[in-house]
């Protein structure tokens, strides 16, 4: 029988874990502060990443990945984003705010497990019909997890190819992850994003991603989320840096 008692130091949390198999899953977050860089090389905004998640049978799982965008100059966050994995790690639910435009996006399940997207703009609101999610489809930052399930794969230089949900569109496109670079100087890779479809590659450039050896997303060059107008994002280098890492790998 496995043991319940009150566990008042750490030696007795250790012994609890190691002998109860409903204690093995162990929580354990992962924090980390992305700075997003202009063509001359301008800070344009600074990201706060807080990832809280598990560790369980030796892998490291997110449950809630909370963000804050603030301005360089900036104390409150001007933009809000909140994730959560329980349903899947690609497809999470988003809650992504940004004020200054009267922006919100949400996007869920319902009852039926089937996805919604609600996206709401200043004045204009947009709601999309409820679709069912296929095994290939990406949501948000589900793409960092796909590399990380791909990693293997990846380093093989074997593409994968999945659908990338446009949530304004209302609809998903096709897109090719590759490696770039297999091995990096650092043990890592460099992997890119591109569009597959002929219009596609004429509306969205290529995506590039540099991961260390842990599977730690360090780099990312491309179009982001925020928006620069009312009409156009950011195009930005964001530079990643760890400030918490939890316990337990990020690669299987």
């Amino acid at each position: 029988m496995c043991w319940r008692g009150p566990m008042q130091t750490a030696i007795a949390l250790v012994v609890a874990w190691a002998v109860c198999p409903g204690l093995q899953a162990m929580t354990a977050n992962q924090q980390f502060v992305g700075r997003a860089y202009g063509e001359t090389g301008e800070l344009l905004y600074e990201e706060h990443h807080l990832l809280e998640g598990r560790c369980e049978s030796g892998q490291w799982t997110p449950d809630r990945h909370t963000v804050r965008y603030l301005a360089p100059d900036g104390q409150a966050p001007f933009a809000t984003k909140t994730l959560h994995y329980s349903r899947s790690l690609l497809r999470p639910e988003v809650d992504f705010h940004q004020p200054r435009w009267n922006e919100r996006l949400l996007i869920g399940y319902d009852s039926d497990d089937n996805a919604t997207i609600t996206w709401r703009k200043g004045d204009h609101q947009k709601e999309q019909a409820n679709f069912p999610p296929t095994a290939d489809l990406v949501f948000d930052a589900g793409f960092d997890h796909l590399v990380r399930q791909s990693w293997d794969r990846l380093r093989r230089g074997q593409p994968v190819m999945f659908r990338f949900l446009a949530p304004t569109r209302g609809r998903s496109y096709d897109f090719l992850l590759e490696a770039d670079q297999p091995t990096t100087d650092d043990g890592g890779m460099e992997v890119v994003i591109r569009p597959e479809g002929w219009v596609t590659r004429l509306l969205v450039a290529p995506i590039e991603l540099r991961y260390d050896q842990r599977g730690f997303l360090v780099r990312f060059d491309g179009l982001t989320n925020i928006r620069q107008t009312a009409e156009a994002n950011f195009n930005a280098s964001i530079r990643y840096q760890l400030q918490q890492i939890p316990n337990c790998p990020l690669l299987r």
